[in-house]
């Protein structure tokens, strides 16, 4: 229980630190994320496929 909530303390600060940085950083961020789970998400896919 105590992780979890301290988790969800974690990401609000995380939050609130890309809220402050400027906003190039913050779609680069949300760029690389977005790439980051889409190649997964292909290669598990792909996985799925060939098994």
């Amino acid at each position: 229980m105590s992780k979890v909530k301290f988790r969800y303390f974690h990401h609000s600060i995380l939050l609130l630190f890309s809220f402050k940085t400027n906003l190039v950083y913050n779609n680069m961020f949300f760029f690389i994320k977005g790439l980051w789970v889409q190649i997964c998400f292909f290669f598990f896919l792909d996985n799925m496929m060939y098994m």
